[in-house]
């Protein structure tokens, strides 16, 4: 009985592709496994870095509005054409930067929920419609 492991280049396309698989997850839970005891950590420490710095929070707003909103408004230009699905992100993206306008106020989180949650929807429809146009037209789009 040969109890060897086969060499790479015996392998076929599958199993090395499963073997690379199998590796690189491995080194992800490992990973993993060392950056959660810290992670669990430092988390409320950065939580209370976000609610006193404002500047943080408007640069990660400005930032998934200007690459969220910017690739809903490419889409829409160039792809799908449903106003719908842009103006929910649009409106996601308004609750968000009005809510903070009444912070400490008992309906600032709502909004920033109703805010995020229509963001997150628009963007998931904004990449089915984008992706199903250009399953129909049969014209090679790059995503």
């Amino acid at each position: 009985m040969n109890n060897r492991i086969p060499e790479t280049e015996t392998l076929s396309p599958y199993h090395r592709i499963t073997n690379r698989l199998g590796i690189a997850l491995s080194m992800l839970c490992a990973i993993h496994c060392l950056a959660t005891p810290f992670l669990a950590v430092s988390l409320p420490f950065l939580g209370s870095y976000f609610e006193t710095n404002p500047w943080l929070e408007y640069l990660l707003l400005g930032s998934g509005l200007l690459f969220g909103g910017g690739i809903t408004l490419h889409n829409y230009i160039n792809h799908h054409h449903n106003l719908p699905v842009l103006l929910v992100v649009i409106s996601g993206f308004s609750f968000l930067f009005i809510a903070h306008f009444f912070h400490g106020h008992w309906f600032e989180t709502p909004i920033i929920v109703l805010g995020a949650v229509m963001v997150a929807f628009g963007l998931y429809f904004n990449h089915k419609y984008a992706n199903s146009v250009c399953k129909t037209c049969k014209v090679p789009h790059t995503h």
